[in-house]
């Protein structure tokens, strides 16, 4: 249907523009009543305003709010996991919790989880992320191997080229593998 919450859609864009403006007006100001507007941001009923709120505070670079960021990392909407995955990857790179959580990741069920992983162990860069990253390269999933080569073509190692080079050819065998999850 073309109801959604507050009117029809067409309707609802625009407010959702709006929002997600004022999130960037308020964002760089140093109060701490921005950080409680991004928080609650963070329980807004649509997706595209909870992400830019968890990239906001992400860039903001304040630890505190990492469990909230936390609860975002089992989102059922791609970006606003992405943007989780992101920001706690921003806040808390080398802590070895975060690191055990994202490969943990990288080992779900779910393609998107699996994607975040990806964009994760790229930014934590330690020998076991970059070996998981290029597992992710064989990954059943088409959208988690286009990201997995996006990643590993951003790391820039000269033990990746081999691998993508792999890929390169087992992918234009399977055409677009668009056929598969």
């Amino acid at each position: 249907s073309s109801e959604g919450r507050g009117g029809r859609r067409g309707e609802e864009e625009p407010r959702l523009l709006w929002k997600n403006l004022l999130l960037d007006l308020i964002a760089e100001r140093k109060e701490s009543a921005v950080d409680r507007a991004l928080v609650a941001a963070l329980d807004d009923d649509a997706p595209s305003v909870r992400t830019h709120a968890i990239r906001l505070l992400g860039l903001r670079g304040d630890s505190q709010h990492i469990s909230k960021l936390e609860d975002h990392l089992d989102a059922l909407d791609s970006a606003e996991l992405r943007a989780a995955v992101v920001a706690l990857c921003r806040l808390n790179r080398n802590d070895p919790r975060w690191v055990r959580t994202l490969l943990a990741l990288a080992r779900s069920r779910r393609p998107e989880e699996r994607m975040g992983a990806a964009l994760g162990l790229l930014e934590v860069r330690t020998p076991e992320a970059v070996a998981l990253l290029h597992e992710l390269l064989l990954d059943t999933s088409w959208r988690v191997r286009f990201e997995a080569m996006q990643q590993v073509g951003t790391l820039r190692r000269n033990s990746s080229v081999p691998l993508l080079i792999e890929r390169l050819d087992v992918e234009g065998r399977k055409g677009t593998g668009l056929n598969s999850s």
